[in-house]
This record gives structure tokens, sequence and C-alpha cells, in this order.
């Protein structure tokens, strides 16, 4: 009678604190339906948290969190990934087409280098207006000034991310804050190739999104985040 007794007392604390050590109450008791499921208790639990801290306890379509989800600037990203190769491969067509048989190079400006590019690489979607994210080949193209009036020594290239950005290369073939973009980033006044990134308008990215106060690296890497 007393070993009846003391396993009553077992059992009913096993089952007080089977939401904590659920294998120790079921192994030690029979299987009643008296005695709590630990994964119903801790169900009931989680629900009742959520509840009262005000959350819905129903998920929200995948769909509707995809959509409003914020781009992403991460290079290890996929999309990233394809942009920055891209504006680099989009980057080489552009500085060749400007170079002539004495090395000498010159961006001439936006429409005639736009043409050089079409004609040299004709993978590409180049345009000197927007380039829509749903365009992976896209480059959208701008040449501006640096040291001079007219002089077309800059080169500035868009590209869009299916992940929600935008990916932007310039080149300055001279030094100076002339130009029609007068960056005040000290980088992006001298001479080189710099880079930058920042969030799509409207579902697309153009040459002409920089401002003048943008910050620009001298790498992919080097990017500390969007404009």
């Amino acid at each position: 009678m007393g070993h009846s007794r003391r396993h009553v007392t077992l059992c009913s604390t096993l089952r007080i604190v089977a939401p904590v050590v659920a294998g120790l109450a079921i192994g030690a008791c029979s299987s009643s339906s008296s005695a709590p499921r630990a994964t119903t208790v801790q169900s009931t639990t989680a629900s009742t948290a959520a509840g009262s801290a005000g959350t819905p306890t129903s998920s929200s379509p995948a769909s509707t969190a995809s959509s409003t989800s914020p781009p992403s600037y991460a290079l290890a990203d996929r999309g990233n990934q394809a942009a920055t190769n891209s504006l680099t491969n989009a980057l080489t067509v552009a500085l060749a087409a400007s170079t002539d048989s004495s090395g000498n190079q010159n961006f001439v400006g936006t429409g005639p280098l736009v043409a050089k590019v079409a004609a040299a690489a004709p993978e590409f979607a180049w345009t000197s207006a927007t380039c829509p994210s749903s365009a992976p080949n896209c480059a959208s193209v701008r040449v501006y000034d640096v040291a001079a009036a007219g002089d077309s020594q800059g080169l500035l290239i868009a590209v869009p991310s299916s992940s929600g950005s935008c990916w932007y290369a310039i080149v300055n073939n001279a030094t100076g804050t002339h130009g029609v973009i007068p960056f005040t980033d000290p980088s992006a006044q001298n001479g080189g190739s710099y880079y930058a990134t920042g969030p799509q308008q409207a579902g697309s990215c153009a040459a002409t999104d920089p401002q003048a106060t943008w910050k620009w690296a001298s790498s992919y890497s080097a990017i500390s985040g969007p404009q």
C-alpha cells in the first residue's frame, strides 16, 4: 500500500513538471489521457505569451513578407554578386571603348559613349536613362566633367540588383570638382575608380541617381553602407 501511494505522488509530481521534463513524465507514468502533454502545454504557453504581448498568433503569408523586405546590400547576396560582376564588366567595356590606339582615354560624351559600347558589347542593354530591376544586363551610363567644362573626364555607370539595390562605379581621368557632379567626398575628387550602393528608386537605377554628398569607396568590399 505504501508503494502505491508513493507511485501516485511521484506521477502527480512528474505531471506538474511535465512541461519541463516531458520525457521523464512520459517514461515514468502510464500513458493515461489525463496526463498533460508537454507539446500541448508549450503551445498554449507560447500562444498566451504572444497574446499578452499583443502579437498575432497567426503568421503572415510568405508572399507578404517578401514584398516588404528591405533591399540587401551584402556582397554575399547572390543578386548583388551578379550586379557587381555586371558592373565590373560594363566598366571594362566602357574604358576599352574610350581608349584610342595611342592609349589616350576620353569619354567624349554620354550619347557617343553609349553608341560605342552598344556596338562593342551588345549583350548589355546600354542606356543613358534608367535600368529597371527586371533587366539585370542593363547599364545606365553618364559622362560628366571633372577638371574643366567640357572635358568629359568622368564616367558613371549604374546597374540594378535583383536584391532591390543599385550599384554604381565612377572613373575620374582627372582631378577636380568643376564637373556636373561636384562630389564633396575627397575620394571622388581624385583620379581613379570608386564605388557606391544605394536603394532603387521606383524599382530602377540610373547613372543620374548619385548626389554630390555621396560617399565613395575604393572597392566594393570597402563600401560602408548604402547612401
